[in-house]
């Protein structure tokens, strides 16, 4: 049996946000040892909140794929861990931005520029990556309708994941057609 265009961008999707969770901390480590300057705690406990939510991201999505496939246990699985976890990554997501400010005000805590950088670029995409999941989604350029509904000023649209936790999809919209989280 075919799968479905939904069932497709599903499965990139939960791919693509786990696959994520070690790109994004390699990438920081390559453009340190590019810069040739070292990452310290400050980047890691920015990198954190980060990688928590693309995991999130991940079993979300692969919950919602699995859905489709009338596996409805697997996102049962993934919106329990996401309800669980939604309070910790936003007070990881909110100190990761409180350091981040002291580091650039008041204490210098970053032990390179390169540290500091990258700790304010993974502070900012878990601040991001919280928003697009638990309040409104951000992401619109990989599904046509939403980015038209964005353009023609219809605003943002309620995050999928915060429907979900929210119990706002019903069983017959449930499989329908989500928009990018990233």
């Amino acid at each position: 049996m075919a799968k479905s265009p939904v069932s497709r961008r599903l499965a990139m999707y939960w791919r693509v946000e786990l696959l994520n969770v070690v790109i994004v901390p390699a990438l920081a480590l390559f453009v340190s040892v590019a810069a040739e300057q070292p990452l310290g705690w400050l980047s890691v406990a920015c990198l954190v909140p980060t990688m928590l939510l693309l995991g999130i991201g991940g079993f979300y999505w692969r919950g919602k794929a699995h859905q489709i496939a009338r596996h409805a246990a697997t996102l049962d699985r993934a919106l329990h861990w996401a309800g669980r976890l939604r309070l910790t990554s936003l007070a990881l997501s909110v100190l990761a931005v409180v350091l981040c400010v002291v580091d650039l005000l008041a204490v210098r805590l970053s032990v390179s520029p390169t540290d500091r950088g990258v700790a304010v670029c993974a502070a900012a995409l878990a601040v991001l990556e919280y928003v697009n999941y638990y309040v409104v989604q951000l992401q619109h350029f990989d599904n046509w309708p939403d980015f038209v509904r964005l353009v023609r000023g219809r605003g943002f649209r309620t995050a999928h994941l915060r429907a979900d936790l929210d119990g706002r999809l019903t069983p017959s919209r449930a499989g329908s057609a989500p928009a990018g989280e990233s």
